[in-house]
This record gives C-alpha cells, sequence and structure tokens, in this order.
C-alpha cells in the first residue's frame, strides 16, 4: 500500500560490493531536496522531477549509458530501493522489488504514445515510425536485460515485435495469410477481421478489389483468383507491421542484440 501511495522513480548507476558489480535502480519519492541529498552520495546520477512519463526517461537514461565497455553490467545482479522523502523503504530486494520495478516500467511505456502505436482497439503496441532512436535503442537493451534476469515484462508489446526481435517474421508471420492475420489482429483487429472475412468469403466478395487496397505500393489491377488475394493480405499485413515502421524496429533490435548471449554460454 505505501509503494502505491508513492511516485516510482528509476535511476541507475554501478556499485561494487561483496558479491562483485551490481546493476543498482533507485526509485525516488517526492521530497526533491532530499533526493537531491541522496544523490550528492551517488556522483553518477542526476536529480530529476516531474510525472511519472518523465521517470521512464530515468529507467531508459540508465539503459543508454551502458556502452561496449561497459555492456557485461547486463549479467549483473539487479538492486532496487524503493523510497520516500529521501529514505530507504526496509527490506532486502530478493527479486520482488525488481519484478515490480519493471512491471511498472512496461507497465507505462507500451502505452500508445511518443514511442508506441496501436490500431482500434488493438491489444500489442508496434513501434512508432517517428520514434526516438535512442530510446527505442535503450529500451531492447531493457528487454535483453529482463531477458536475462527472467523477468517477466507483462502485457502489451505486439507478438510481432518478438518475432522480429530474433529474426523469425518471414517463416512465422509472412508465409501464409493466416499466421499474417494473427500477427495484424493483435495491432489491429478490426483491419484483421475485415480482411479475414474476405478469404473465408467467395469471389463475389473480393470481385473487383486490387492488391494496391492491401498496400498503396502495389499494382492498380483487379484480383483474379484466391491465390492472387492471399498474397495481397500479406503484402498488407507486411506493410503495417514491418515496412511503416522498419527502422524503428531495427533500431529496437539493435539494443537487443547489443550483448552477445554467447558469452553466457
Amino acid at each position: 500500500h505505501r509503494r502505491k501511495l508513492m511516485r516510482k522513480r528509476f535511476l541507475c548507476n554501478r556499485q561494487s560490493g561483496a558479491n562483485g558489480d551490481v546493476l543498482h535502480l533507485l526509485s525516488l519519492g517526492h521530497d526533491h531536496s532530499h533526493s537531491r541529498g541522496l544523490l550528492k552520495r551517488v556522483p553518477s546520477l542526476r536529480g530529476c522531477q516531474g510525472s511519472s512519463r518523465e521517470a521512464l526517461g530515468d529507467m531508459l537514461g540508465a539503459f543508454k549509458r551502458v556502452t561496449s565497455k561497459t555492456r557485461y553490467l547486463m549479467f549483473a545482479n539487479t538492486r532496487i530501493t524503493f523510497s520516500r522523502g529521501g529514505e530507504g523503504e526496509d527490506g532486502v530486494d530478493e527479486g520482488g522489488l525488481t519484478a515490480e520495478a519493471f512491471t511498472l516500467f512496461f507497465r507505462e511505456i507500451l502505452k500508445p504514445g511518443s514511442l508506441f502505436e496501436s490500431g482500434i482497439d488493438g491489444q500489442g503496441v508496434l513501434p512508432r515510425a517517428d520514434a526516438s532512436e535512442s530510446d527505442l535503442r535503450a529500451l531492447g537493451l531493457t528487454l535483453l536485460k529482463c531477458c536475462i534476469d527472467d523477468q517477466p515484462i507483462g502485457t502489451g508489446l505486439g507478438r510481432f515485435v518478438f518475432e522480429f526481435l530474433v529474426d523469425s517474421h518471414e517463416r512465422r508471420v509472412f508465409h501464409e495469410p493466416h499466421a499474417a492475420l494473427r500477427a495484424l489482429a493483435d495491432f489491429d483487429p478490426e483491419l484483421a477481421a475485415r480482411w479475414r472475412d474476405l478469404l473465408r468469403g467467395t469471389e463475389s466478395s473480393w470481385s473487383g478489389l486490387t492488391p494496391s487496397d492491401f498496400d498503396d505500393t502495389l499494382l492498380d489491377s483487379p484480383l483474379l483468383t484466391s491465390s492472387e488475394l492471399a498474397h495481397a493480405i500479406i503484402s498488407g499485413c507486411r506493410r503495417r507491421l514491418l515496412t511503416d515502421r522498419a527502422a524503428s524496429l531495427a533500431t529496437l533490435r539493435e539494443g537487443f542484440l547489443f550483448v552477445d548471449l554467447q558469452i553466457q554460454l
């Protein structure tokens, strides 16, 4: 209950202790005068204040500071401290606080906004074409850290993103229309339902449609066969899931692949 009353703020710095290097995530409360005093004891951190949306920048900023020389910290232990008025709460982070911190972070950042978007009633968001490259790269690192630490990120991120991150989207999503529509339904269920009805319908239901009705970069000639319809639907799904946001997806994957997980094997 106490944590629900606090505004969660996240910062990060590197610490060394008896158990080796630690990736330390700190949550700050309301009293910024006390918070600044606390930060003086952690020189690498910077003070911040404002809304919970601004707190996202603190978490992303932590992972933006991961470089090729400090990427090994991605495999370090994570420590979380919740505080109010600059005073840390009693208790030892044995995993619960870390899980809560990442849950709160992803719950906020995966809302449609400057980084992500979704269709009408969409349950899974995809990165916007105009999203910040540095934020997406840092978010990719955050996703990687959750994979390394076996931390759940909750719901909200579109299923297509996961396929793209592991480079399986061509063989698992765009190989046939029904798989493509399942991925599209996560992002834009209304459009996916309309296109699925075309597949199930008779030729008269899609007579007069052209490939450009699904992707305006395709030819404007009538569809003649059900096979042509299937290919047009796949192209339309590809356009909305991948082509319109290819650079943003690639940047997210760049962060996710920043650390070679084979060094853990």
